[in-house]
């Protein structure tokens, strides 16, 4: 049996004749260690891959924001901008023209109408229509209120060409 010391790990090492002492306590902490590695590295992967999404995320919405830019020139909101202010327009006509109608009693809008329908029984209006014509005894005219545009609309054409939403 031939046993050698071993200075440098301070203890023995055995040459011929003998087996060593068993040490399970190595291997325990070999196989603690490699498990230990493999969830560092699982948590990683887990990491690099969470910040590829957010980035991939943060991709498709400045994709996004640039294709809803893109859709939208600056002919179309000049157009809308006019069409609102048109309509604006005609409303705040309806509206004086409704102020300036008298509202009186009910008996006297009767009358009035009485008279009106007699005129024009007396005197029916004719109009020429290629070789035919027509008969108008009376005459009605009807305004229709249109539906005022969106303000999701007003929204992006007022924040148009800023850059609060590339800063975000």
């Amino acid at each position: 049996m031939t046993i050698k010391t071993d200075p440098k790990n301070s203890g023995y090492v055995v040459k011929s004749g003998a087996i060593g002492p068993y040490n399970g306590h190595e291997e325990e902490e070999e196989k603690h260690e490699v498990a230990e590695n493999a969830l560092e590295s699982l948590e990683k992967r887990t990491k690099v891959s969470k910040r590829e999404i957010e980035v991939m995320a943060a991709l498709d919405e400045m994709k996004s924001m640039k294709s809803r830019r893109a859709s939208v020139s600056v002919d179309s909101m000049l157009e809308a901008l006019n069409r609102r202010k048109e309509q604006e327009e005609e409303n705040v006509e309806e509206e004086f023209l409704i102020k300036s109608i008298k509202f009186g009693k009910r008996s006297t809008i009767d009358q009035e109408k009485n008279d009106e329908v007699l005129d024009e029984k007396k005197k029916p209006k004719k109009r020429v229509c290629g070789t035919s014509t027509a008969h108008i005894s009376s005459v009605r005219i009807v305004a229709k209120k249109t539906a005022e545009l969106p303000r999701e609309l007003e929204a992006l054409c007022h924040n148009y060409g800023t850059n609060s939403d590339e800063e975000k």
